[in-house]
C-alpha cells in the first residue's frame, strides 16, 4: 500500500487532507 502512504491516507482525523495535498487540492499549497 505505497499509494495511500504517499497520498497521507495512514494519518486519520481532521486536518488529515492537509499533511500531503495533491497538486490542485488545498488552495494549491502542493508544489
Amino acid at each position: 500500500s505505497a499509494g495511500k502512504r504517499g497520498r497521507g491516507l495512514h494519518n486519520k482525523g481532521k486536518g488529515a487532507e492537509k499533511l500531503r495535498p495533491s497538486l490542485k487540492a488545498n488552495l494549491n499549497r502542493g508544489k
